[in-house]
């Protein structure tokens, strides 16, 4: 199954660094290559406390050791801290540093470039390991509090951040919400908000002459957007249409997160609340924090004046929106969820549900823009549902008559996943199947694209190939094979929701425009929080006739 973590344990001693500090575990060296980092600080020169990894406390600083040694890919250190043992690619680049052949590629860390199954991303954080191996990744567990901690002032104790026995509780309370019952009402929002981005769209090409060329990214992220606000508030902002302070608050916050992250001073609370970002950031917050808790507390206090029974009445005709049924919901001891819990719900539905479906919608048009062929079986298949009918949307029972699109989504969130890998810390030491250990405290970073992009699993990765998930080529492949929606108990809650607005917005784009690749502008991938493509995912769109 490949080196799962463990070789050997390191012992201090061996080369000194700079300054005369004593050296690194045996066969670490201290910077990258050319440039001397000081493995100890200089008011620490017999070492950190034990736990501490070398750098400042609690502080990783990237290395490269000079030679490749031999046996396992990866060093558990005496401190717990996971490294790996292998040489620069050409003196100074990472060896999992994309390096041409990938007409995306943009420089970021590539997995694949690691040792088979493995990898181990250059992070100035804390101890990493990253498997790519299904079988491996269904050892990790809970998430590593160091980057999602970020994410709390805005998302607070949703989903995505508690843990413990209030995670569960709240898992058990939400999943009746995403229920194919109360999805199926969901669906005429997805075209009513797809048919907005079209008039755009077709506005677009009659201005240039025939076709458009747009950064797709950012049409489909106010889309999903649009959807998620009418779904989970029952709110039509026009966003798609005219400026939304709240739509704003939100893509500041997503942008600020992932600055946070990259920016090593601003990792503490108290330095980063003095910065010029901090302060923008609590900004954001109290925008979509005022937002939310109005939109709670008018309807809680609607439900204490009418009642139950009467407050059910008065949604006949109407649609229940996930406010409602969070607001409806109980535990079994008769217990509901507070406002607040609410409110950090709503806020993480928002979060998780834009960007990752706005993510994977653009790199589906993507994928087929370079494959027409697909694209055209894809704009058949839709078009087939569609004939005769008065209104053309897409209905709740079309979505299994979608076989193809579906193929065609899944190989596009294969090769492009929106999340590209998850965080998570071990809480206990885990024992490999191969007698070796990850130690406790280790953060995984379970490698969602290495994974996907594994050819013992998936023959020639780089090729887009929906029939890859046809019926009979998906017997017997591991369900840990295909993770863009994480996996485990702690997966995606809302992926049906997800699947559903992402069938039902290629369905109706590919039926009525031919989308092409935007030539003077090259594709290449960004990984923020989602991802991305470097300067917008642009593509040439030219309306088609519609069919009688």
């Amino acid at each position: 199954m490949g080196d799962a973590g463990g070789g050997g344990r390191g012992t201090r001693g061996s080369p000194s660094c700079p300054g005369g500090s004593p050296g690194p575990p045996r066969g670490v060296t201290c910077g990258w290559p050319g440039r001397a980092i000081p493995w100890w600080p200089p008011t620490q020169p017999r070492g950190p406390p034990e736990g501490v990894s070398h750098g400042q406390p609690k502080m990783l600083i990237p290395w490269w050791p000079p030679t490749r040694p031999q046996g396992s890919p990866f060093q558990i250190v005496k401190i717990g801290l996971v490294v790996p043992k292998y040489p620069p690619c050409g003196g100074a680049t990472p060896p999992w540093v994309h390096k041409g052949g990938d007409p995306c590629s943009s420089g970021t860390p590539n997995p694949l470039q690691a040792p088979k199954g493995t990898g181990c991303p250059p992070r100035a954080t804390r101890p990493r390991w990253m498997p790519s191996f299904p079988s491996l990744a269904a050892f990790v567990a809970p998430k590593d509090k160091l980057f999602y901690g970020f994410l709390k002032p805005w998302l607070g104790d949703g989903l995505l951040l508690s843990h413990g026995d209030k995670w569960a509780r709240h898992r058990r309370l939400l999943t009746p919400a995403f229920h194919f019952d109360i999805l199926k009402s969901y669906v005429s929002i997805f075209n009513s908000s797809t048919h907005i981005m079209h008039a755009k769209w077709r506005a677009a090409a009659e201005a240039a002459g025939g076709t458009a060329e747009l950064n797709v990214l950012e049409h489909l992220s106010l889309l999903t957007l649009d959807s998620l606000q009418k779904c989970i508030f029952s709110h039509d902002s026009r966003c798609q249409e005219q400026p939304s302070e709240y739509i704003e608050a939100i893509l500041e916050l997503s942008t600020l997160v992932v600055r946070r992250h990259h920016r090593l001073l601003h990792h503490p609370s108290w330095l980063y609340r003095l910065s010029a970002d901090g302060r923008r950031f609590a900004r954001a917050c109290a925008v979509v924090h005022d937002f939310t808790a109005d939109v709670v507390q008018r309807r809680r206090r609607a439900l204490n004046r009418l009642g139950h029974q009467a407050w059910l009445e008065s949604h006949q005709g109407r649609s229940m929106d996930f406010i409602d049924l969070l607001l409806m919901t109980k535990d079994e001891d008769g217990n509901t969820l507070s406002d607040e819990d609410i409110s950090a719900e709503a806020d993480t539905f928002m979060f998780e549900g834009h960007d990752t479906t706005a993510s994977g919608l653009a790199w589906l048009l993507y994928n087929l823009a370079h494959h027409p062929q697909y694209q055209e079986r894809c704009r058949q298949e839709a078009r087939e549902l569609l004939k005769g009918r008065d209104v053309a949307e897409i209905e709740w029972d079309d979505l299994s008559r979608l076989p193809f699109t579906t193929m065609c989504i899944k190989e596009s969130l294969r090769l492009h996943p929106p999340v590209t890998a998850v965080s998570r810390r071990c809480t206990e030491d885990i024992a490999m199947r191969d007698g070796r250990v990850i130690p406790k405290g280790v953060i995984c970073l379970m490698s969602i694209y290495g994974t996907h992009h594994n050819p013992d699993i998936w023959p020639e990765p780089q090729v887009y190939n929906p029939l890859r998930f046809s019926p009979e080529n998906s017997q017997g492949r591991s369900p840990l094979a295909f993770i863009p929606f994480s996996a485990g108990p702690r997966n995606c809650i809302g992926q049906s929701f997800a699947m559903a607005e992402l069938r039902v917005v290629a369905a109706l784009t590919l039926a009525r425009f031919a989308v092409r690749p935007d030539p003077a502008r090259p594709v290449r991938r960004k990984t923020e929080l989602i991802l991305r493509a470097e300067d917008g995912l642009w593509l040439r769109l030219e309306p088609l006739p519609e069919e009688g």
